[in-house]
């Protein structure tokens, strides 16, 4: 915000938030990096495109490209972005660790985010690196060692900050009052279920039920089954807007989803694992249900 004069933004953070350091933001998403690192330009329409022959496969080296394919083809060189991390306070931000998926591939990527990590704290004026995920979805997944990053978890958003998200989300789609009366009415009925409040717990969660409220208003089903059903139809369509794997199998992730739930649920219940599966045993319950089914095998075992 001071970067760009925001001053009206500005105005609203608290006063003890303004007077840091004002860092040079770069944001980076790691399934794109993941592509990176796998030979390809995730930037490029053709998903068969690859990286460009001069390039290497440091975090360096893609954030430039990343930067010279966002500003319209501005030259914008790793020399260039190391004399700017000497003179500056720097902040880049890591979106979707959990995204990547592939265990070689994950290990790599947290390798080569390391490695940047310590070659540029030794040169820049100042830095921050941030990496987001959800938790991982299977066990003994590759990670970051908490002995050299610090690890923060998000806790669950209780009834008061779930209200003041469901405000702020209702002024950036620019309601009128009246629709946010009636928005308002219909939010506040479904929280005063235990099963409602639970699926506001984290933003994500709650942007899809607000996403669904306001598309089927009081229509939105209260029965869990039903409910559960709108979410995860919501939540692959946001991310077929992200990967043609999804837009072309849709049905079938649902349906190996609906699966996995089926199967991790009854082995927590029986205490026999604690939620989570390993790499090995979630391709061999993907085999089985393909099999047993007689679904062909789209490249996802």
């Amino acid at each position: 915000m001071r970067l760009l004069d925001k001053a009206i933004d500005l105005a609203r953070i608290r006063s003890d938030h303004r007077s840091g350091n004002v860092r040079v933001p770069f944001r980076i998403d790691l399934r794109d990096y993941a592509n990176w690192l796998a030979g390809k330009n995730p930037f490029s329409p053709d998903s068969d495109a690859l990286r460009p022959a001069d390039s290497q496969i440091s975090l360096e080296s893609f954030l430039t490209f990343q930067v010279m394919h966002a500003s319209g083809g501005h030259s914008f060189s790793v020399s260039d972005f190391s004399a700017l991390a000497r003179v500056s306070h720097i902040s880049i931000v890591l979106d979707g660790f959990d995204e990547v998926a592939d265990i070689p591939t994950r290990e790599q990527v947290v390798k080569e985010i390391s490695k940047a990590s310590t070659r540029l704290e030794a040169t820049c004026r100042s830095l921050q690196v941030i990496v987001t995920s959800r938790p991982a979805a299977f066990a003994k997944s590759p990670g970051f060692s908490q002995n050299e990053w610090q690890h923060f978890s998000l806790k669950s958003m209780n009834l008061p900050q779930i209200n003041k998200y469901a405000q702020k989300w209702m002024s950036a789609r620019q309601l009128s009052q009246k629709d946010k009366s009636d928005f308002r009415q219909v939010l506040d009925q479904k929280l005063s279920q235990p099963h409602m409040r639970d699926l506001a717990r984290n933003p994500m969660q709650l942007a899809i039920l607000l996403n669904l409220i306001q598309t089927k208003g009081l229509s939105l089903p209260d029965k869990r089954t039903a409910l559960y059903d709108s979410y995860v139809d919501l939540f692959f369509s946001r991310e077929a807007e992200k990967s043609p794997m999804v837009r072309e199998h849709r049905d079938l992730l649902i349906d190996l989803h609906r699966y996995l739930a089926w199967v991790i649920q009854t082995e927590a219940e029986k205490a026999k694992s604690i939620g989570s599966v390993t790499e090995e045993r979630l391709k061999q319950l993907l085999r089985n249900y393909l099999t047993v089914e007689g679904r062909d095998r789209p490249g996802l075992c």
